[in-house]
């Protein structure tokens, strides 16, 4: 398996624009899962909802979770460091025989 470690860093930014940055990636993500599902869908009619569901529910509240601490912030002037790091794993595809 190759992997592959990237780290974004953003020093002084607004907290809005901290905020933003960090809500649209997992906006990004509802988003993945939803045009997946839907895709999926599109071949079996009849395939569960749950998996899907649960996985989104868990960003909304890692969202909300965000949203609340960036509230709680008493000055909105503020700067923030921001470093995000991100994992890349690739994994070959395997083969099903028919």
């Amino acid at each position: 398996m190759e992997t592959k470690v990237i780290n974004i860093r953003q020093e002084e930014a607004k907290i809005q624009a901290s905020k933003d940055m960090i809500l649209s990636i997992i906006d990004f993500q509802i988003k993945k899962h939803r045009i997946q599902h839907l895709s999926d869908w599109e071949r079996n009619h009849n395939i569960s909802s749950e998996r899907v569901n649960a996985q989104i529910n868990a960003l909304v509240a890692k969202k909300e979770e965000i949203k609340n601490w960036f509230k709680s912030r008493t000055s909105k002037d503020a700067l923030v460091d921001l470093n995000i790091s991100i994992d890349i794993a690739v994994k070959e595809e395997t083969s099903v025989a028919v």
